[in-house]
């Protein structure tokens, strides 16, 4: 694959972030309609939402094991180490200011704009912010789960998968440095001892800190991309219509069928990471066999390119939504069913003006000032 081809934007990849995190708000939209919302309880009766999380994943993996990959062909040596602090210095400017912007304002809403106890408690979200901003949020909620439980964990709990990647992002340029084979050979020995674990009930500390199958998986489909063969698995029978559609629908919804207690397997993370894998592979070859350019795709671009800073915001808009509402309503008021639509509505705004404002003015522009730094220190011109 061309360097043109790795540096353009994939629109079918942001159609995926796309699906990704519409799941995800979806599935914590009890921290907005708290008091049970007949539709969600529904739906979630037979579905469940957390695999948005492993599409994630597995399309990080790919899209960041592209670059491991090239420099790892290109590059030997202090060079090498040069391409990796670049990569270091680029991912730490893409995450670092939007995520921790958004500990700093979840932090101080508990004190200034909480009457509502909406945003949860000071001394538990000055945790959730310490381990979160040190990337062991993971351990940390794990731990809070079994042994505290959620009063004193905060309500940060999300930036455990912030936690996992960036743990993972730290240490897989190091596995770069073993051969080609080496490389293919950890990456599927990490798939193997995570796949068929259930990593919930009994296991459910493994939740937040093995699940890295759906990463490596991607970063795998990204060396299949850079060879000869990928040529030869285009999945030229998705550009029929009905196929396509046929496709995306039944794995999309597998990721979200499968976890829904339906019993079929005891790994669901693990199998919902294999299904990953599959649409990120349709997707890669960028040739409109996930979705091919309409109007749809054109929305969901839009939302895949601010998938990261809605999915740091969705909770907090969710928690706004909360108590502006009750600061508006009569004191003493019961919140139920009748003001679901108010609260959609009222998150739903926040949670496309806040992600579009940090997307234009935080994470564009650090995004941007991290690339400038990055190509400095490989032409050594710092």
């Amino acid at each position: 694959m061309s360097n043109q081809i790795i540096n353009r934007r994939n629109d079918e990849i942001e159609v995926l972030r796309a699906v990704s995190i519409l799941f995800v708000i979806f599935g914590h939209l009890p921290n907005l309609l708290f008091w049970g919302s007949s539709l969600h309880k529904v739906v979630t009766d037979k579905l469940a939402f957390w695999g948005g999380v492993d599409l994630f994943f597995c399309i990080s993996g790919f899209v960041i094991g592209r670059t491991l990959w090239e420099k790892h062909d290109s590059s030997r040596g202090i060079d090498y180490w040069k391409e990796v602090v670049a990569f270091w210095i680029r991912r730490a400017y893409r995450i670092i200011p939007s995520a921790w912007l958004w500990l700093l304002v979840v932090l101080l809403c508990t004190v200034v704009a909480n009457r509502s106890l909406a945003f949860g408690y000071f001394w538990g979200n000055l945790a959730d912010t310490i381990a979160s901003v040190l990337y062991f949020q993971n351990f940390h909620f794990a731990s809070c789960l079994a042994e505290i439980g959620l009063h004193v964990c905060g309500n940060n709990g999300i930036y455990w998968s912030l936690s996992l990647e960036e743990q993972f992002y730290l240490f897989c340029p190091l596995i770069f440095l073993l051969p080609r084979k080496a490389i293919i050979g950890t990456l599927l020995f990490l798939i193997a001892i995570q796949l068929p674990f259930g990593r919930m009930e009994t296991q459910q500390r493994l939740w937040f800190f093995a699940r890295t199958d759906a990463i490596s998986l991607g970063v795998l489909l990204a060396w299949i991309s850079n060879t000869g063969a990928y040529a030869n698995f285009e999945p030229k029978v998705l550009a029929n219509g009905g196929i396509r559609w046929f496709v995306f629908f039944i794995l999309t919804f597998a990721i979200v069928f499968i976890p829904g207690g339906t019993g079929l397997v005891n790994f669901q993370p693990g199998l919902i990471a294999l299904v990953s894998v599959v649409l990120v592979f349709i997707a890669s070859y960028d040739q409109g066999y996930l979705m091919r350019a309409c109007p749809l795709r054109t929305l969901l671009s839009w939302v895949g390119s601010r998938s990261f800073a809605i999915y740091l915001i969705h909770n907090p808009a969710y928690w706004l939504t909360h108590e502006l509402w009750y600061r508006i309503m009569p004191e003493g008021t019961s919140f139920n069913g009748t003001y679901s639509l108010r609260f959609l509505l009222t998150a739903f705004f926040l949670i496309v003006v806040f992600s579009e404002m940090n997307y234009r003015f935080v994470e564009t522009p650090f995004r941007l000032r991290g690339r400038a730094k990055s190509a400095q220190l490989v032409a050594n011109t710092i």
